[in-house]
């Protein structure tokens, strides 16, 4: 298994915009990014009678290209990838390790596989597949966000850890056609006592109850995902948020070119001041194509947002995107429109799992908004290889 590629980006514009969003932290600036990670996975081997056990390491390097000469220095080489997986038949599974974890459109967990680094996760995942290998499926599975242990401080036990958990059922396959997905997800912080403030920590739980349906009528193509945050803050206040994302559009007849129009509102926090939370927590997803390729406007919390999208087949290898979006902030201290942004890219599938990604992006924000109405710029051009079994 397989993935190397190197990312030309430029941004110009993102200085002028630091009063708002992560711009702050994207300034204008330009550099190659690169991501290479290479392993393998080992054939299934039985153990005994209808179970065997295989083993997935992927190592990975990334990071912004910087290995001059004038040092003798290495990029840093660390595991992405790095699991034990027990098969029962085509029934049951169960993964050990380090592993990447993503659902549906990324929407609430992803991979992040535009980053140079990637998300992964660290714990046990299991699934359970009824009907065998093609059937519907139940994903049941525990990991551990954040390790409070400190160098030198004697911490009691979990203190200061993170915890993620979560049960995601596929139920497409039972109903024949479409694609219709339920989940529970579960963030936990303990409670504890900090050994170095001596300040206490209430625990806190936020759980995330979503359903994901999408599917096709004919040359009409659908897709809908909402989510309910409740449970309780560390500061003791209370969670209530919501949040859902649907597209509808149509295939034309050749097959060469999909329309659609996509609409999604994150709630925000009208009095963050206080111990409640009423802004939606976008948890783990891969919020870049959804919310603009500038990441200028940041998480999917407290936006919403409308977008054209366009996708055309000028080439059996070369696929063209086009996106149009408009964003508001829908509550907090300012409200109403915020800006807008066009995506404009090309894909070329060389073969053989290789490709070369061009994209030009720019945001108009809206003067009252950002404090400046200058437009913002991002450029990326991307060379790249994938191989996965």
């Amino acid at each position: 298994i397989a993935t190397v590629w190197t990312r030309f980006e430029s941004r110009t514009g993102y200085d002028a915009l630091a009063t708002s969003g992560p711009a702050r932290l994207n300034a204008d600036q330009d550099a190659f990014y690169y991501r290479t990670a290479f392993g393998f996975v080992t054939r299934p081997f039985e153990v005994t009678d209808g179970l065997s056990v295989s083993l997935t390491a992927l190592p990975q390097a990334s990071g912004v290209w910087g290995e001059g000469g004038d040092e003798l220095t290495n990029a840093e080489l660390g595991l992405q990838e790095g699991y034990l997986r027990l098969k029962a038949g085509d029934v049951l599974r169960l993964d050990v390790g380090r592993r990447e974890v993503s659902y549906g459109e990324h929407v609430v967990i992803g991979a992040v596989p535009w980053h140079q680094t990637g998300r992964t996760f660290d714990g046990l995942f299991a699934r359970l597949t009824p009907g065998g290998a093609e059937g519907a499926y139940l994903d049941v599975f525990f990991t551990g966000l954040d390790e409070g242990l400190s160098a030198g401080v004697a911490s009691p036990f979990g203190a200061g850890d993170g915890y993620f958990a979560g049960a995601y059922a596929g139920l497409g396959n039972w109903l024949g056609s479409g694609e219709l997905d339920l989940y529970t997800l579960h963030t936990v912080r303990p409670r504890f006592t900090d050994p170095t403030t001596n300040e206490e920590s209430e625990t806190a739980v936020t759980s995330t109850f979503g359903a994901r349906a999408k599917g096709s009528l004919g040359p009409f193509r659908y897709r809908v995902e909402t989510g309910l945050q409740v449970g309780r803050t560390a500061g003791g206040g209370s969670v209530l948020a919501y949040h859902v994302d649907a597209e509808a559009g149509v295939a034309l007849a050749d097959g060469r070119a999909t329309r659609s129009l996509e609409g999604l509102y994150a709630s925000g926090d009208d009095d963050p001041s206080d111990a409640d939370q009423r802004a939606w927590n976008q948890l783990f997803p891969t919020p870049h194509k959804f919310l603009g390729f500038t990441d200028i406007m940041g998480a999917r919390s407290n936006v919403g947002s409308g977008v054209v999208h366009g996708r055309f087949t000028l080439h059996p290898k070369v696929k063209a995107l086009v996106d149009v979006h408009t964003f508001f902030r829908p509550e907090g201290p300012s409200t109403g429109y915020v800006g807008s942004e066009v995506d404009l890219a090309l894909k070329w599938m060389l073969g053989g799992g290789m490709w070369v990604w061009g994209a030009y992006n720019v945001f108009l924000p809206d003067e009252e908004a950002f404090g400046d109405d200058t437009l913002a710029h991002y450029v990326e051009v991307q060379l790249g290889y994938r191989l996965r079994p």
